[in-house]
């Protein structure tokens, strides 16, 4: 489910947060435009909502006069997705809901992001109950409603957050008192929220920072809860958005200081999960060491680096398929001489195996970017 939500859902809300983006059902006028419109975003998007509507009423979970086709039309007529915005009474007590198309970057030709309404299934849990398993929707937002109000909530000094465990295919936003109560929430005992709304609240903080939905401040106060974090999904989406973060300073003079920030957020994660690999390890725990010793060693840390050019001296008498190979290849090459670069052009001039020479080709291009000087 953790790879499930980082591979596919956060990649694909990032390609359907652009203006390319299309709705599902389109009409096609000859057979190459089959293949333009079945792409990730369409293969991602359910399309048996047809044979639901029934069943759905025998188990209640839709109001008999709701139809499934109602809701999804909303999802297969259009384009994009929605944020949700969750902004409570000044007592807390109640929230009132409003929804948009959530775009990463806007133009002047942009269409109004308030034209698109969607049939929206609301989930939610508070500080005091903390329970992130109910995925079934409590109430709809309509596709006909400029605002929902949920009542019931807890008092102003409480967190509440929605669409739990991602189940539903939105971002949510909410006003910035609670935000600050979510973010400490996650400095003082993070794991009381589950694993993954904690990846989905540090995507959704980032991405709404990046779309001018939310002050960069808030959105970066999100990621210190990161040196306690030891669950992979977190870590993969932490990861990812610190790629974006890195590009926008590196020619900037604060670029040094933003290092020395994201490698004392990783550093805890690096030497819990160590730089060896190990074979018996678990899938999510490789997945996990592979990108503490990514960060480590692209940031610059001493112990990472010397550890990866002895690695990979030692793969030029006895090479290796580690799952490392790439990290430390390329860290390897950059921290190394002539010799280390003339052994890796030559694995890459060499190998026969497909794999292998994309692998080798993805460590030149990463390669190129890491010594772009700054």
């Amino acid at each position: 489910m953790e790879e499930i939500v980082v591979e596919i859902v956060h990649r694909v809300f990032n390609l359907d947060s652009l203006e390319s983006s299309h709705r599902i059902n389109i009409p096609v006028s000859n057979p190459d435009e089959i293949f333009e419109v079945f792409d990730e975003i369409s293969y991602n998007k359910d399309d048996l909502w047809k044979h639901l509507t029934l069943a759905a009423h025998e188990d209640g979970i839709l109001p008999q006069d709701v139809t499934v086709k109602m809701i999804m039309d909303t999802w297969t007529l259009q384009m994009g997705y929605p944020v949700v915005k969750v902004t409570r009474s000044p007592d807390g007590t109640s929230a009132t809901l409003t929804q948009e198309r959530f775009l990463l970057e806007g133009s002047a030709n942009s269409s109004s992001t308030t034209d698109y309404k969607w049939w929206v299934p609301l989930t939610f849990t508070t500080q005091s109950e903390a329970n992130f398993s109910q995925t079934q929707a409590s109430l709809w937002m309509k596709d006909s409603e400029d605002h929902v109000t949920v009542s019931s909530l807890p008092p102003k000094d409480q967190w509440v957050i929605f669409n739990l465990q991602q189940a539903a295919y939105y971002r949510v936003n909410y006003d910035d008192h609670n935000w600050n109560l979510i973010i400490q929430q996650l400095k003082k005992d993070h794991q009381v929220i589950c694993p993954i709304n904690r990846g989905q609240i540090v995507d959704d903080a980032m991405n709404l920072a990046r779309a001018g939905h939310l002050s960069y401040k808030l959105a970066l106060d999100v990621l210190p809860y990161l040196r306690n974090e030891g669950e992979y999904l977190p870590w993969a989406t932490g990861a990812r958005k610190f790629v974006y973060i890195e590009s926008m300073f590196r020619r900037r003079s604060g670029f040094g200081a933003l290092k020395r920030y994201l490698l004392d957020l990783v550093l805890p994660l690096y030497e819990s999960v160590g730089f060896d690999n190990n074979i018996e390890d678990s899938f999510l725990e490789q997945k996990k060491r592979k990108i503490a010793v990514t960060w480590a060693c692209r940031l610059g840390h001493k112990d990472c680096l010397n550890k990866a050019l002895t690695l990979y001296r030692h793969w030029m008498s006895q090479p290796d398929n580690s799952s490392l190979k790439p990290v430390v290849f390329c860290r390897a090459i950059a921290e190394g001489g002539e010799a280390e670069w003339d052994f890796a052009w030559d694995q890459y001039v060499t190998s026969s195996v497909a794999t292998e020479k994309k692998a080798s080709s993805q460590i030149y291009v990463l390669l190129e970017a890491d010594l772009d000087p700054i």
